[in-house]
């Protein structure tokens, strides 16, 4: 299996070169299209054999589902204890489908199509995003966490909707998406936030503060003081108390380095992408929470979506400030290739081992 996922990410690297040289647009349309399906047509393929806990718990709480009647019973609605949503759609699967490993290799790759039309709506450089999210992201959303991959897919448009303060329909798809993962009701933030996390010297100092109180365990601290006399205060604490293994360092140094390319040439990349202001106001907002949360494994990986839209608009539109030198756009890919391939293997590798 590793050496077919790697496989994956070399023909992706190939023909994400697609968006250095003027390929026509109409074969550029059919290319992407072919590859999205083969990507996803590959994750339905090995989807079974993924050895990760994730996928084993879907497919037996899957299989453990009865009827659409006894789920609002609640008849063995606490042996899967999924959202509503991803439970639903579930159920309305098992009209059909009666094999958990086929239902979920088919939800993995539905997931990943989702995922590869989002990316063409929201960057020029389809084939780069397409790079950074089998690079970055692939393993967990996509092959792992399934119920994130739906909300991931499903939360696209607010890239659009925030900036034009369309709140009604961005409120609604955080309520749909919430619908698949509990989490995504951490986008509510963006809305009072939104105008604060332009001002980037703003950011800077609230991200080295985040730092400083994450260092210093601030937070839990003070959750530990108050844990008695708030409502569910000991599943709080129990989070505290086992936090898992914290941030990944060389991961929050990659975050304040994009962060900091996309905010010296922010003009430039706004120009070209109007997609970028937001995409760094994300990436803001992640780091800041990262900071805050540097020892608890459960609250970065709520935030890391924030990482997933930030990276799949920026590493493509960082293209941009190389005007249109192609040798300087060539060594940027092929550097960027390589910081993914080394995320890339370093992550299956473990899995695969696992």
């Amino acid at each position: 299996m590793f050496l077919a996922l790697c496989l994956l990410y070399f023909v992706v690297f190939a023909f994400s070169l697609n968006d250095i040289f003027a390929t026509p647009t109409s074969l550029r349309k059919k290319i992407y299209f072919f590859l999205s399906c083969a990507i996803a047509i590959f994750s339905f393929l090995i989807y079974d054999k993924i050895p990760a806990t994730d996928a084993v718990n879907y497919v037996y709480n899957y299989d453990s589902l009865s009827s659409f009647a006894d789920y609002i019973k609640g008849i063995n609605r606490g042996i899967h204890g999924y959202e509503a949503g991803f439970s639903l759609v579930s159920l309305f699967m098992k009209i059909f489908i009666n094999n958990g490993v086929f239902a979920m290799s088919l939800i993995a790759a539905l997931g990943v199509l989702g995922i590869t039309y989002q990316i063409s709506r929201y960057t020029q450089f389809w084939f780069i995003a397409l790079l950074v999210y089998i690079g970055h992201f692939y393993g967990w959303n996509g092959l792992i966490l399934l119920r994130q991959t739906c909300a991931l897919v499903i939360l696209f448009p607010l890239l659009k909707y925030i900036p034009e303060k369309k709140y009604f329909r961005a409120i609604l798809l955080i309520l749909l998406a919430t619908l698949f993962h509990a989490s995504s009701l951490i986008y509510l933030l963006v809305f009072p936030l939104y105008k604060i996390l332009q001002n980037n010297k703003l950011v800077f100092v609230a991200i080295i503060a985040s730092f400083l109180i994450g260092y210093f365990e601030v937070i839990p601290r003070f959750i530990i003081m108050i844990s008695d006399s708030i409502p569910r205060g000991e599943i709080l604490e129990n989070y505290i108390l086992n936090p898992g293994k914290g941030i990944n360092w060389l991961s929050y140094l990659v975050m304040l380095f994009v962060w900091s390319v996309a905010v010296y040439f922010k003009q430039t990349l706004c120009q070209n992408n109007k997609y970028v202001e937001v995409s760094i106001v994300y990436l803001g907002l992640a780091i800041i929470c990262a900071g805050l949360f540097q020892q608890f494994e459960i609250v970065i990986r709520f935030v890391m979506s924030f990482n997933f839209y930030a990276y799949v608009v920026l590493f493509p539109a960082f293209i941009y400030i190389f005007k249109n030198n192609w040798q300087n756009r060539l060594m940027y890919v092929s550097l960027l290739g390589v910081y993914l391939l080394l995320f890339f293997v370093r992550f299956f590798y473990i899995l695969d081992k696992y």
